[in-house]
């Protein structure tokens, strides 16, 4: 099984990981009290809770919330975990320090000779922790996705946006969005960047293929094989052992951690798509669309071909393919012969 730990921000709690669990129902989603303020000592507590579920989990994801990111990246946990999600993370605590100085008119010499100062905005400076923070730079290679509030009045957008171009990481920005989701909308909106954010999507290596036509051939039996009948299942079968048919097909992979759980083939001369399955456990939750959306990518300004199945029709519809002819039966394959030539939708599936 895999593990989602929530790292909650400044007067936040560990309960707020129960708003993730229906976000990730394969995974046992825990948060953290860590019940300090301080980087060195919530990262000794965010690495322990890292180790301990590294040592019963599959995989670990982390999601970190404001300033439970920063302390998360303080506590070299980045070769422990899967994959991280930020919200409205505090990436650069020196910059957030020395304007809460400057706010507050005291200088370094005041801090380093009175070591804790009080503010009238409720926030204590430290030397102690200012010291730490320039002492200790930040280091991370997980993989990384940031959502951040257009109107954050903590984080500067080229703060955040700095972090990520340096660290490979992808930022989503929210138009209107705030340094803390807690609207309606807002909340939405972190739901739909998460469910489509947490699955990783790219091109397989030529070792994954493999695995990638098992899945095919699994999700086939359960879900299309009906529609097909015995000759239709076993032309079907024929396809996936058939190395003449197979030559030259790039394939695309979507992972839930480690787990392949879509896969998509397409023929990139004809720019012609030969295969498009998800796990059945993950239906109608965006991997179908991030597969096609990544392969889509690669080939901009081209149409792009497939013939739909019965059970994959709804889907292709919706996300902007057209019929280009009726539905046809050949060797006992029922299609509808589709293109592309752009638009866009962004159901489900």
């Amino acid at each position: 099984m895999n593990a989602v730990l929530y790292i909650h921000g400044k007067g936040g709690a560990a309960a707020e990981a129960e708003h993730y669990k229906p976000l990730f129902p394969e995974h046992e989603v825990a948060g953290l009290d860590y019940n300090t303020s301080v980087p060195w000592e919530a990262g000794k507590k965010i690495r322990a809770a890292v180790e301990a579920l590294t040592q019963t989990h599959e995989s670990v994801t982390l999601i970190a919330n404001s300033i439970g990111a920063f302390f998360s990246l303080h506590a070299d946990i980045d070769a422990r975990i899967d994959k991280a999600f930020f919200i409205s993370p505090i990436t650069d605590m020196e910059a957030l320090i020395t304007g809460m100085m400057a706010q507050a008119g005291v200088t370094e010499r005041d801090l380093q000779a009175k070591d804790t100062i009080p503010t009238d905005f409720g926030e204590d400076l430290s030397w102690k922790y200012l010291c730490y923070v320039r002492a200790h730079p930040i280091r991370w290679n997980a993989p990384t996705e940031i959502l951040y509030g257009e109107r954050d009045t903590l984080v500067p957008y080229e703060t955040v946006a700095a972090f990520a171009e340096a660290h490979g990481a992808s930022l989503t920005v929210m138009p209107g969005g705030e340094h803390w989701f807690h609207t309606q909308e807002q909340l939405r909106f972190l739901d739909g960047w998460l469910r489509r954010a947490r699955f990783t999507v790219r091109p397989l290596k030529a070792e994954e293929t493999e695995a990638a036509l098992r899945l095919a051939w699994t999700v086939f039996t359960e879900f299309e094989s009906p529609d097909y009948g015995p000759a239709g299942t076993e032309e079907f079968r024929k396809c996936l052992h058939d190395e003449a048919y197979l030559a030259g097909i790039r394939y695309y992979g979507a992972f839930d951690g480690h787990t392949l759980i879509g896969m998509l083939g397409v023929r990139p001369e004809e720019c012609h798509i030969c295969f498009c399955f998800v796990d059945g456990a993950y239906h109608r939750r965006g991997v179908g669309t991030r597969l096609l959306e990544r392969m889509l990518a690669d080939f901009p300004n081209r149409t792009i071909t497939l013939n739909a199945s019965p059970f994959g029709l709804p889907f292709y519809l919706r996300r902007g393919f057209i019929a280009t002819d009726a539905e046809q039966t050949v060797n006992g394959i029922r299609f509808t012969p589709m293109k592309y030539t752009g638009g866009t939708n962004h159901a489900e599936h």
